[in-house]
């Protein structure tokens, strides 16, 4: 057993080495090594009476733990038995490779002591030390980061600007922040006549902050002075000198603005260089600096990586699974480093990679980086952490939908039912927010906001997320492709199955006992629903989503007066009746029911998204336009039968009330009217145009929509088979998609100079003999062709022989 005595011997004997051995320069290049391993030894002492205790009442966690502590001790002090020998015989003294596979094995010896509490760390001493560790991890050098240091250098050389700028690092932890930092403050110090660094706390005291800065410019602190007289100091030290000031782990944005004042701007180019896992810190303090967002590693990087910290420099095993094991770390240089360090542990030779991979405790190594991100869980806020705990219910790796997202939030009152803003509001905001905070990736946008359209959580997110719910009742359900098992439904909030392929035999026999449900989702199934719903007990029900499934619904579905989403592929009968739909905003798409919208209707002043299936028995749905002051989003599909023409009275929207608002118009079927730009709504962002059957070409007429910013073209748009030629406008135009079959497919694609001129997406499905030809200023264009994405000219003429640019 490994006892305090002991390990106070050892850090004794530790400082007479310094005391001796170090005073040889020869020896300087083990200090930063055995320095660190006394660290860590102060680090364990305090905690090692409870771990006693644990491993004496036979706690399998405190046994392994002392165990592993016990050897690594005893190989610390043969380490001081070659340093005392060393005086006599340097030939014999040990290498820097063994020190540094000490301190690595010390660091995890804690790691597992903090995760597995193992001497009972809490409160405050238990999170300084684990901030400590996630400072050492941090610390340690990162390959595939020279382009984002010569990136960050160059911001901070005056060339870029003389005034005093603020330059921030923002990623999700694990990312590497701190050592980019590292890597730039050693690049750039000599250019500096100051430099400070400071390591900011999630409860920092500016009084501290400011002496810290103090004594590193060698300046002693009077213990009486306050904030102004410290400020004051500040000014008068760097007021004519250029200045670096390194402020690492922000987590406050009114960090800047307590700050700003001891650092003076005296116009030559002296520079504040943060970094922080919350993108917003620096509103307040540079607002002409865009945050430098720091990513993932790529597969070739990530594998140089591992190789680097798994075979200490050295050539790796031959036939080893290194690229296997690093894709698993999905970029990640913090999982990186601590598989390299995993299995740097292991005992060599390596006989076959089998039983390495076998002993391989995969499992703590994504502990232990949980413990790291989990940092950023911890300090958010209350209503923050209900949004983001919710995220465990998705699939690995899966593309969220964000508005599915948020009326999931909303059935479970993730979001507080208050004020005017919408809830629905309110959670776009609240995800843009865990974007800020780095807990989300951002897949794409919408082109009509900006809001958040599709994102992702990383895998170890994920995991924190779903840790974090196991102590709540669960509330929802998702079923990807299976039927649920056994559960206990009786309370359920929300319930989705997607791309269930057959009957759901172990689902309730009655969905309607589910008087709790507020969100209902069944998605892609091979199934009709109508069996098993008759919604008659269902009076809380907010979202309906039933898209790609086969639905029929009562007329008593719509005077449940909670709802407020209802999502289909046209198969549903719309409400007879308006009156009960207050709360109602979105209804797509439905069957308008005979003659019944023809008359007055309450005023549905909440709808925003309305999608309609028009056949041949509709007269008018101009009563119905008439409701809805609020409507955005608009779309219509027209009979089957192609020979049947659009309603000219709403195929242009002067119907509604406020036509300006209508920011997104989806228009399926034959036109019997010249394409005119000038009935357009004027402030149209997005424009779906399926068979219309144009006898013209439309690129002239549409090429005149100011403010449009995503244009869809799909099948027989035009009637004839030839070119989509675009010869001006489209000024504000961002993505443009085809969509075409070889029997009604657009022959080419023609761009004229100055045409387009923010087009960043181009979506293609189309025959691959598809010809485009696009101006050489959009020769970066991102060209999406079913589901592959290929950037840049050279890319592009690659997969499309077609293709020019000129």
């Amino acid at each position: 057993m490994v006892s305090e005595v002991w390990v106070q011997k050892v850090v004794r004997s530790l400082i007479d080495i310094k005391n001796t051995v170090f005073n040889d320069v020869s020896f300087n290049s083990l200090v930063k090594h055995l320095n660190s391993i006394r660290s860590s030894l102060y680090q364990i002492q305090p905690f090692l009476k409870n771990a006693d205790m644990k491993y004496k009442l036979g706690d399998a966690r405190a046994v392994n733990w002392v165990t592993d502590l016990v050897r690594v001790v005893i190989r610390i002090e043969k380490v001081i038995d070659k340093l005392s020998l060393g005086i006599q015989s340097r030939q014999e003294v040990i290498n820097s490779a063994e020190l540094k596979n000490i301190q690595k094995e010390l660091k995890l010896i804690i790691w597992r002591m903090v995760d597995d509490e193992i001497g009972d760390l809490q409160g405050n001493e238990g999170q300084i030390v684990r901030r400590h560790i996630c400072q050492e991890v941090d610390e340690i050098e990162v390959v595939g980061m020279e382009a984002d240091k010569n990136n960050i250098v160059k911001l901070l050389r005056p060339e870029e600007t003389l005034r005093r700028a603020v330059i921030t690092i923002v990623g999700m932890g694990g990312l590497g922040k701190t050592t980019l930092a590292n890597m730039v403050h050693r690049s750039v110090m000599a250019e500096f006549e100051y430099s400070i660094k400071l390591s900011i706390t999630q409860h920092f005291n500016l009084i501290d902050l400011l002496r810290m800065m103090l004594r590193q410019l060698n300046c002693s602190v009077d213990a009486n002075l306050h904030v102004e007289d410290l400020i004051r100091w500040l000014n008068v030290l760097l007021i004519n000198k250029r200045y670096l000031i390194i402020l690492d782990d922000v987590w406050h944005v009114e960090l800047w603005d307590q700050l700003k004042n001891a650092l003076p701007d005296a116009n030559n180019g002296s520079r504040v260089l943060m970094t922080s896992r919350i993108m917003n810190v620096d509103e307040l303090a540079d607002y002409k600096m865009a945050p430098y967002k720091l990513g993932f590693l790529d597969d070739a990087k990530s594998q140089h990586l591992l190789h680097k910290m798994a075979f200490n420099y050295h050539e790796p095993i031959k036939n080893g699974p290194i690229e296997e094991l690093s894709k698993k770390c999905k970029g990640l240089p913090l999982t990186l480093v601590l598989l390299g360090n995993n299995l740097l542990t292991k005992k060599k030779p390596y006989l076959t990679w089998e039983r390495v991979l076998g002993a391989l405790d995969w499992f703590s190594i994504r502990k232990d980086c949980m413990n790291v991100l989990a940092m950023s869980y911890e300090y958010m806020p209350d209503y923050l952490k209900a949004c983001f705990r919710y995220l465990a219910y998705f699939p690995e790796d899966y593309e969220i939908s964000a508005k599915r997202l948020i009326k999931m939030w909303v059935a479970n009152e993730c979001i507080p039912r208050e004020g005017t803003t919408t809830m629905e509001k309110m959670g776009e905001d609240y995800l843009e927010e865990l974007h800020t905070r780095c807990m989300i990736q951002v897949l794409s946008r919408s082109n009509m906001n900006g809001s958040i359209k599709c994102c992702r959580v990383h895998d170890l997110h994920r995991e924190i997320a779903m840790y974090a719910v196991k102590e709540e009742r669960s509330v929802a359900l998702f079923f990807y492709k299976k039927s649920p098992s056994s559960y206990n439904f009786t309370r359920l909030n929300v319930l989705e199955l997607v791309g269930i392929t057959s009957y759901p035999t172990r689902l309730p026999k009655e969905l309607d006992e589910l008087i709790y449900l507020k969100y209902l989702g069944f998605i892609n199934c091979n199934f009709s629903i109508s069996s098993l719903l008759t919604f008659d007990r269902m009076k809380t029900l907010e979202t309906l989503d039933v898209r790609g499934t086969r639905a029929e619904l009562p007329d008593s579905f719509w005077t449940i007066g909670t709802l407020r989403h209802v999502l289909c592929n046209c198969g549903l009968n719309g409400p007879m009746s308006t009156a009960d739909l207050k709360n109602l905003q979105t209804m797509q798409w439905v069957r308008p029911p005979t003659k019944t919208w023809d008359r007055e209707l309450p005023l549905l002043e909440n709808l925003s998204k309305l999608g309609v299936c028009w056949d041949d028995n509709l007269i008018t749905m101009t009563n119905l336009l008439k409701t809805l002051p609020n409507l955005v989003s608009l779309g219509i599909k027209g009979s089957l039968n192609k020979n049947t023409s659009l309603p000219m009275d709403i195929l242009y929207p002067k119907a509604l009330p406020n036509y300006e608002n209508l920011q997104s118009l989806h228009l399926q079927g034959k036109w019997s009217v010249t394409l005119d730009a000038s009935l357009f709504p004027p402030n149209l962002i997005k424009l779906t145009l399926i068979d219309s059957q144009l006898e013209q070409n439309p690129m002239l007429e549409l090429g005149k929509l100011q403010s449009l910013k995503k244009l869809c073209l799909r099948y027989r748009v035009m009637n004839y088979t030839g070119s989509i030629i675009c010869v001006e406008g489209f000024s504000e135009l961002q993505c443009l998609e085809v969509v075409g079959t070889k029997s009604h497919a657009f022959q080419d694609l023609t761009v004229a100079q100055g045409v387009m001129p923010k087009l960043t997406y181009l979506q293609l499905k189309t025959p691959i003999d598809f010809k485009f030809h696009l101006p050489l200023e959009l020769q970066y264009v991102t060209v999406k062709y079913f589901g592959s994405t290929f950037v840049g000219k050279k890319q592009i003429c690659e997969q499309f022989p077609l293709a020019s640019f000129n």
